[in-house]
């Protein structure tokens, strides 16, 4: 092979060679970062989407829950909203959301404590109440899905869920399995002795006509702040927000019929004879004398007769007197006093054991009236 072949070859063994040196390193950082920026980004878009698809889950299993105690008030006849649902069926609000998905609880006062069969709640003595008994015709809601939670004997059952968007869990077993990690409480009006009904606050009570329901968001916890102490983004947060004002997701005013339900507490120690009466945008009177006393830290729930109700909103003033004489008469001073707002129901169709607006009243020693 001659010179000149020989260095054209080379050349060309050369030229080969660089074009099989591949990307520089400084080619390849340029390049992983580029690809780490676009999977940075994807993952951001994936969340931040995911995120709010669990929210706007969230808020339609809002509305559900809703639509599972009253029905579709959308429904009118006349103008008037129809109800159906829980409320209808049973004659009153339900205590945790999971009557809304089977009708068989066992009563115990401790409610850390679950029994899930009959004979299980019969043989630790306590009752079993089946809520088909009160006309109950759920279920009321879709479960989620069924999850397992044992009983105080330590067995394990599968139970109906319906969880909230994010699938958030309460820690304590026996809360989850009432309320499946949702924030579901029943409350009351509380007067904060203003002429503003905006101050007043709304508490937990057994007996509220008023349902507070909350899904706790992403971290499951309450407040603003992340679990990691960062500023919540907003589909991360608890959905409906709620302070002590925030209307209640059910007030009463979605359900309770015409007419006036009294209930009276006495945390006094002692029995006590009472006059009470009412007048304004209804009228009436009742007396609790001689055999009728209320004992002390006795409840007294009735649905006053005779008791003319006047179809419009306004004020209720009520009174109760401590009677000395047994004949409820005017020379008793009066001993507790107090007003609440009336609101005459829109709705139809409404359970004869639905009561109507709640006077309240709790004997104490500081002359406490609480309002529904």
């Amino acid at each position: 092979m001659k010179g000149p072949e020989v260095a054209k070859q080379g050349r060309r063994q050369m030229q080969g060679r660089r074009q099989m040196q591949g990307f520089t390193l400084l080619e390849l950082i340029v390049v992983i970062s580029i690809l780490g920026m676009i999977t940075s980004l994807a993952t951001e878009y994936y969340l931040v989407s995911s995120n709010q698809q669990r929210h706007e889950t969230t808020v339609q299993r809002v509305a559900e829950i809703r639509m599972a105690v009253l029905g579709d008030t959308r429904h009118t006849l006349n103008g008037e909203a129809m109800l159906s649902g829980f409320v209808v069926d049973v004659g009153r609000l339900p205590a945790t959301l999971q009557e809304l998905l089977q009708p068989g609880h066992c009563d115990v006062a401790d409610q850390t404590l679950l029994y899930f069969t009959q004979q299980s709640c019969g043989d630790k003595g306590y009752s079993w109440t089946d809520l088909r008994d009160d006309g109950w015709q759920g279920p009321y809601l879709q479960a989620t899905g069924y999850e397992l939670f044992s009983d105080a004997l330590g067995s394990e059952h599968e139970q109906p869920v319906f969880r909230d968007g994010w699938g958030t869990a309460n820690a304590e077993s026996a809360e989850d399995f009432h309320n499946s990690g949702w924030l579901f409480q029943r409350v009351s009006l509380n007067d904060q002795g203003t002429s503003d009904r905006a101050d007043d606050q709304w508490v937990t009570a057994q007996y509220g006509n008023n349902i507070q329901l909350q899904s706790l968001g992403l971290d499951g916890l309450p407040g603003t702040l992340s679990a990691a102490g960062t500023a919540e983004q907003a589909y991360e947060k608890e959905y409906p927000a709620l302070t002590s004002t925030t209307m209640p997701l059910i007030t009463e005013a979605s359900f309770l019929g015409g007419g006036i339900q009294l209930v009276i507490q006495n945390q006094l120690g002692v029995g006590a004879a009472l006059c009470v009466s009412w007048e304004g945008q209804a009228t009436g009177s009742l007396a609790l004398t001689g055999d009728q006393a209320l004992p002390s830290l006795a409840y007294y729930s009735a649905l006053p007769e005779q008791s003319p109700v006047a179809p419009v909103q306004g004020f209720i003033n009520f009174s109760a007197v401590f009677d000395s004489d047994g004949d409820c008469s005017t020379d008793d001073a009066s001993d507790y006093e107090g007003h609440i707002l009336f609101l005459p129901s829109p709705s139809m169709a409404v359970h004869p054991a639905v009561p109507g607006n709640r006077l309240f009243i709790a004997l104490s020693s500081n002359g406490q009236v609480s309002l529904p």
